[in-house]
């Protein structure tokens, strides 16, 4: 299901920007990058946007690169709630590519969410909605300029806990 809404995302991201996007690429399951420990917030969401640079570089102008990144990570203002120095991926990618953030709202449901501890936690509903792209600037009471482009509504979460690190060295130790 997921694949799908990011699939009717990209196109309607798409044909609201004017474009006319030739083909849809699913990614293999297995590209993922996950960005480490041990770096500062500014330095990890730095390398996470010098590693999507690289990649958008590549495509062409009519191409789109779709991003799913959690929240702190897509925010297109500087700052956070929590620290006003703190610059975003989408920061440090917005001057060299051009760049849409959608905040994710969903109308209740779980995530496997660590706030510090890490468990499956239910998420409030956001106003009722059809799923789809708003393309409306989302302003927060913490920033200046909006914390993100629009909103990307897709109805109910539910919960997906992450890879078991057994099953994960199983699956990088079959794919060297």
């Amino acid at each position: 299901m997921m694949k799908s809404l990011l699939a009717a995302a990209a196109l309607q991201a798409a044909v609201n920007t004017g474009a006319e996007p030739t083909d849809i690429i699913d990614l293999p399951s297995d590209h993922v990058i996950v960005f480490g420990q041990g770096t500062t917030p500014n330095q990890r969401d730095g390398h996470m946007a010098d590693i999507i640079g690289q990649h958008r570089a590549l495509a062409a102008d009519h191409e789109y690169v779709v991003i799913l990144a959690g929240n702190a990570h897509a925010f297109a203002a500087p700052g956070a709630p929590w620290d006003t120095d703190f610059r975003s991926m989408v920061v440090q990618l917005e001057p060299h590519h051009p760049v849409i953030s959608l905040r994710n709202a969903q109308s209740g449901g779980q995530a496997w969410l660590c706030t510090p501890e890490c468990k499956v936690t239910p998420i409030a509903a956001m106003p009722e909605r059809e799923i789809g792209i708003y393309l409306q600037p989302f302003n927060t009471d913490w920033a200046d300029s909006p914390a993100y482009h629009g909103t990307f509504f897709y109805g109910s979460a539910t919960v997906s806990k992450p890879l078991p690190v057994w099953l994960k060295a199983q699956r990088d130790s079959d794919h060297p």
